[in-house]
């Protein structure tokens, strides 16, 4: 059980002001033994008071030691120390202006170079599980570039493929929207598989997106709208599931609204069934689209490489006039609507990181420089800190406090 009377008896001493109190009656007690002892040496009271405090030392830096060595007693040198730190900028505006807005200014353009590298290098998608998004396409060997694949891969790929799951495809098309008025306006669409939605898993906050039926051929036209088009176009209105839209000419009925902010595959705002039927092409042949889809759970890029790199293969072995020259790749999806990240190397990423940083290493070394040529000008106030007893640790814990506080 002693562990637990020494626990307790630290817990008392945790308490500031009992701890205070006892410190003070302990040095009271060893200056009126030390004073007692010159008594008795024949010394006059003010004498052998004056002789035993120059014997005891500095009471403050008696203290000092105590409260050092007290457990977590640190905690009110820090308050202590911060609150002097304040008192310091206040004293000295300039250098706290210039130090702080040097600081905030380093700070400021390299997270802020941090962050564009990242978003230029290394794009994610702001969906669930978005990293795990992909994009597939063909590298044309004999050229060295990329090629958007065709419907008959898209089938071929969803027939074969087991790593990727969600596989569709989507094309931008430009259509004119014709109003109640007459008035007629070009507007881009998403001319997308129904496995779009289903991989982006947002749900329609009005009605229906689209499904696999409306794929089909000989399926009646309809169209998703965006939020904002259901806004600025239609007001809002709560019952616009239904109604017509014209585009070109032909009629589409709306069958629901995508929630605001979602705008999959790139920033589309309307959406109509791509029609997946590749037998109305010959192969290598029809409209080309961007294929994407989402990694099986478990399943990482390079198993998914070497599963599509496979199929490929057996594909170019099949139909060697189409497919002898092309390489199916798997990227992240968007890399290839970016045409930025798989071309960066971690070694150029190194050396832009290391450039950032070293411009955050100037500036602190600037302000760094001002700290010392003000701590250099109060000489005088440290040497009378230490002479009323103040440790070097201490005095140094100051000083880092007055530049956290500047930090």
């Amino acid at each position: 059980m002693k562990w637990l009377y020494g626990m307790r008896a630290r817990l008392r001493l945790l308490r500031r002001g009992k701890a205070e109190e006892r410190m003070e009656e302990e040095l009271r007690f060893h200056l009126e033994m030390e004073t007692e002892k010159y008594l008795r040496a024949g010394m006059t009271p003010d004498e052998a008071r004056r002789r035993a405090v120059l014997s005891f030392g500095g009471a403050e830096g008696h203290k000092e030691e105590v409260r050092e060595g007290r457990t977590l007693a640190w905690r009110g040198g820090l308050s202590l120390d911060l609150k002097l730190a304040v008192r310091m900028l206040r004293k000295y505006p300039g250098l706290t202006l210039i130090g702080g807005m040097g600081i905030a200014l380093g700070v400021a353009i390299s997270v802020g170079l941090f962050a564009t590298m990242a978003a230029f290098a290394f794009p994610t998608l702001p969906l669930e599980e978005g990293e795990r998004i992909v994009a597939l396409e063909n590298l044309n060997a004999a050229v060295n570039n990329e090629e958007r694949p065709s419907l008959r891969d898209l089938a071929l790929w969803r027939e074969e493929m087991e790593s990727v799951r969600d596989l569709g495809g989507f094309r931008t098309v430009e259509r004119n929207l014709i109003a109640d008025d007459g008035v007629v306006e070009p507007v881009q669409l998403a001319e997308m598989t129904a496995s779009g939605f289903q991989l982006a898993r947002i749900p329609p906050l009005l009605g229906r997106y689209l499904v696999r039926e409306d794929e089909l051929r000989g399926a009646p036209p309809v169209v998703v709208l965006g939020y904002d088009v259901w806004q600025d176009r239609l007001g809002g209105d709560r019952s616009v599931v239904g109604r017509d839209f014209r585009l070109d000419g032909r009629v589409h009925t709306v069958v629901g609204v995508m929630p605001e902010g979602f705008a999959f595959p790139v920033n589309h705002q309307f959406w109509i069934p791509l029609r997946t039927e590749p037998v109305a092409y010959a192969r290598g042949e029809g409209p080309e689209i961007f294929v994407f889809g989402r990694l099986a759970p478990g399943v990482e890029m390079e198993q998914a490489q070497g599963e599509l790199t496979a199929v490929g293969q057996s594909t170019a072995a099949a139909y060697p006039e189409t497919h002898a020259q092309l390489r199916p790749i798997i990227s992240p999806y968007t890399y290839p609507l970016t045409e930025t990240g798989r071309d960066v190397s971690v070694w150029e990423i190194a050396q832009i990181q290391l450039m950032v940083s070293l411009l955050l290493i100037v500036v602190a070394l600037n302000v760094a420089v001002l700290v010392y040529a003000r701590t250099a000008t109060r000489w005088g106030e440290i040497a009378v800190r230490s002479a009323l007893g103040a440790s070097r640790r201490r005095i140094v814990a100051q000083l880092f406090a007055e530049a956290l506080v500047l930090s």
